[in-house]
């Protein structure tokens, strides 16, 4: 179900519109202030308009969306899955292309759209300790690290390490594109600055359908592995 509510008017449950029918995992209000795009139970991102009341499926994905982040110029959209993270084209309804290299599932992990002319992304990742996984599958997933790609690329371009734990979420600066923050389940938030020169510039976007099957071990596109941020 979900709520549309005036958070000025100081009644508690003053309700502008509602809609039922569907459990949420996640919401999202569009700045055009009539628009709710969220994410449900049957794998759908369903966009809402509260001002006619017509409510439409974007896309559905084949496995369980875990959270989703829209760009701020509201023209994609950016899933993460259990088998990996997929940007939309909410115009067009078509995927734009997969993103591999991090490990999720299990947990809420939270991407973000950001860097230079908002050309990147970034999100945490789990790690796994399952113990019936080989030493090299535990090397690879375990290192909770913050991984960052350019939005015209499928494989990571960086990964920064210095966590400890599971990374829950990550954000960027909206005023300093070269910053961001990741905060984590070692109780720490932080602060990464990377050069601009480690950032590669970012290629024209192309439309991928489908998941892709991942075969072997991925490598940074540059092959940058990167300790740094402070606490």
């Amino acid at each position: 179900m979900i709520f549309l509510q005036d958070i000025k008017q100081p009644s508690e449950g003053h309700v502008l519109g509602l809609w039922e029918g569907y459990r949420i995992r996640g919401v999202y209000g569009m700045s055009d202030c009539v628009t709710v795009l969220a994410s449900d139970t049957h794998h759908r991102l369903r966009r809402y308009r509260f001002d006619n009341r017509v409510d439409e499926t974007v896309f559905t994905e084949e496995v369980p969306i875990i959270s989703f982040r829209v760009h701020p110029n509201e023209r994609f959209v950016l899933t993460t899955t259990q088998r990996n993270l997929r940007m939309w084209d909410l115009q067009s309804k078509t995927l734009v292309r997969n993103f591999y290299g991090a490990q999720q599932g299990n947990l809420v992990i939270h991407a973000g759209f950001g860097g230079i002319n908002h050309g990147y992304l970034a999100t945490g990742t789990e790690g796994s300790d399952e113990k019936n996984q080989s030493t090299c599958l535990k090397k690879r997933f375990s290192d909770h690290k913050v991984v960052i790609w350019s939005i015209g690329n499928s494989k990571h371009t960086m990964r920064l390490r210095g966590h400890k734990r599971v990374v829950n979420g990550v954000t960027w600066n909206p005023k300093y594109p070269t910053l961001l923050a990741s905060c984590s389940e070692d109780m720490t938030v932080r602060i990464w600055n990377i050069a601009r020169n480690d950032l590669p510039p970012e290629p024209p976007t192309s439309k991928k359908k489908g998941h892709k099957k991942k075969t072997g071990k991925q490598q940074p596109a540059n092959g940058k592995d990167k300790k740094n941020g402070t606490t």
